[in-house]
């Protein structure tokens, strides 16, 4: 059940996260981005091309950004299944909505670029709340300068501050950079409304059915964001925010960002008066950025490439809203036949594809309807000798059980049940410390999966195979003993257009770089095996395109990939679960 939230009682500068390491200041170019507002700052040694260190966080991968001028550093995770870039704001974490150990972003007198978003009609900020699978998050929408990598852009479509949250996050969370395609411009989809808007007096204590806080406190609000947050924390008897950088240096005028057609300069230069919320689109589509490629090393960072050439063998998005795949089936093992779901046989009137995937960098596990996760695990158990002779032992235990029992008595009241292959698939998995170091395959015994996947129009198809080591994972554990199961989990998403969607989480981003591009028309994705490519890291200049590959790197990456035979992936804490699971793709 997805949590509720409240309405945001104080609002926000954003939470403070650290940079993506890239080249000095003294080796990076400026040009405008493609909307002729702002500016992208790129590496000197290739154009256009730029590469941002991922980290891994134990169920998610985290990038570092840096917001505002000078800038405010946050590591924010990496999710390809959302649009906006959110960071925490401070009065978040000072009203005690946000965690004490979040850093958190200072807009008024820390950052020059900083302005915040105001209803013409209330002159109040607009807020959003976004759902997610872990929970919900409000925020209210604000301008400022963003940097990720060696990329840097002003956020004129807006970014969001984070005010409040109900999130079911073990680990410090400091924000979302969103990756996914540009949204319909025509459709706006959004729970966006003002702060203050409503039939509320303009003075006194009227509650606002808008926000459900007083006129008072949303006035207290805006002057906190706007300025005088240290002073009214100082009145109340409360220690002021210590930022978590120095003082801005003095700018000129033409530094300071200004109003754009349709806005109006408030009496406040550090908001912009509007009729409508800005769009709050994703911080690559702001900034010009048309491509981009995710992919996760082993036991170490990832890369998110930003920008390059188009990718080979790349297919057509089925997807709207989403980054979305036609996905035909699964065959296990060696069996070319594919198992009993997704199949086009299947389709009903006006269904466009049998079943549909979308690959989320942002989604832990790979989730799928659950009779059909059911089915691919009991095909396991068939292909995987331990298993399926551990379950043909247990239906002969079963079946010696019943006759002795009915010797004895003359009939067996108890009706001995022998658990499904699924089952016993999960139970030898749980149980891997027990068998696994001592099998000269370790997870090389389990079957690959072969799941098949084509793009719209053409129908170019492609197999995307995870072996073992991809798809079984070990779990946080206080002993010394492993516990592993596999990286799978339950999810119902139907649609009408392309039935039941399955979403590839972390284990298809370890097995492949996923390369994303909305310059192609329809957006294309792209999926190279990190066996052929390694994934590679943003250390050093490439020297094939923008990744690179080496007969060293190669030798490197399978090393590292036979080792998790025998010491699989950890996974730390609960599985961060998809942005969404209702709509069309």
């Amino acid at each position: 059940m997805t949590p509720t939230i409240a309405s945001a009682t104080v609002i926000a500068t954003i939470v403070a996260s650290g940079w993506l390491a890239g080249p000095s200041a003294a080796s990076l170019l400026r040009r405008p981005d493609r909307h002729g507002r702002g500016f992208l700052e790129v590496s000197s040694w290739e154009e256009k091309e730029g590469c941002a260190r991922l980290t891994n966080a134990g169920s998610h991968f985290t990038v570092d950004v840096e917001v505002g001028t000078p800038g405010q550093k946050f590591s924010v995770v990496a999710d390809t299944g959302s649009n906006s870039l959110i960071v925490p704001s401070c009065l978040c974490v000072q009203a005690g909505k946000c965690s004490q150990a979040t850093r958190c972003f200072v807009g008024h007198d820390r950052s020059s670029t900083f302005h915040l978003f105001l209803a013409k009609s209330t002159r109040k900020p607009f807020e959003e709340l976004l759902t997610f699978g872990s929970g919900q998050i409000a925020g209210v929408i604000a301008r400022d300068t963003v940097r990720v990598g060696n990329l840097s852009t002003t956020m004129n479509d807006g970014l969001l501050l984070m005010v409040d949250k109900a999130l079911n996050f073990n680990t410090a969370f400091e924000g979302i950079l969103g990756l996914g395609p540009p949204q319909p411009e025509k459709e706006d989809r959004r729970q966006v409304s003002s702060m203050g808007r409503g039939d509320v007096a303009d003075e006194g204590e009227g509650v606002d059915p808008a926000s459900g806080i007083s006129k008072d406190q949303i006035r207290d609000i805006v002057q906190k964001i706007l300025g005088g947050a240290a002073d009214a924390a100082r009145e109340e008897g409360r220690p002021a925010l210590t930022p978590h950088f120095g003082s801005p240096k003095a700018v000129s005028a033409a530094q300071v960002s200004r109003p754009r057609p349709g806005e109006e300069a408030p009496p406040d230069a550090d908001a912009v008066v509007v009729e409508k919320p800005p769009r709050t689109s994703s911080f690559l589509e702001q900034a010009g950025i048309g491509r981009f490629s995710m992919c996760f090393n082993q036991g170490s960072e990832g890369v998110l490439g930003l920008g390059g050439p188009p990718k080979e063998n790349a297919l057509r998005s089925v997807g709207m809203y989403h980054w979305g795949l036609d996905f035909r089936g699964v065959s296990v093992g060696g069996k070319t036949q594919k198992l009993q779901f997704c199949s086009p046989e299947d389709m009903r009137p006006g269904q466009e594809t049998p079943c549909g995937m979308i690959p989320d960098s942002g989604t832990t596990l790979l989730m799928g309807p659950e009779e059909q996760v059911i089915e691919l695990l009991e095909a396991v158990c068939d292909q995987w000798e331990r298993c399926s002779s551990n379950f043909t032992a247990l239906q002969r235990a079963a079946e010696a059980a019943d006759k002795a029992i009915v010797k004895e008595y003359g009939l067996n009241p108890w009706e001995l049940q022998v658990p499904p292959k699924a089952a016993v698939a999960k139970l030898l998995l749980k149980d891997c410390d027990s068998w696994m170091r001592d099998s000269e395959q370790g997870l090389g015994e389990l079957p690959t999966l072969s799941f098949h996947v084509a793009g719209a129009a053409d129908g170019k198809a492609q197999e995307l195979r995870l072996s073992g080591v991809d798809y079984v994972l070990r779990l946080e554990n206080s002993s010394s003993a492993s516990v592993c199961a596999p990286a799978f989990g339950p999810m119902d998403y139907p649609t009408q257009k392309n039935g039941p969607v399955w979403i590839m989480g972390l284990p298809l981003f370890f097995a492949y770089t996923v390369g994303y591009d909305v310059e192609a028309k329809p957006p294309t994705i792209a999926f190279t095996s990190v066996q052929d490519t390694p994934c590679g890291s943003c250390g050093a200049k490439p020297s094939v395109g923008l990744l690179g590959a080496s007969s060293t790197a190669v030798a490197a990456g399978s090393a590292e990939r036979a080792k998790l035979q025998f010491n699989p992936r950890e996974v730390r804490g609960p599985p961060r679960m998809p942005t969404t699971a209702h709509g069309e793709l």
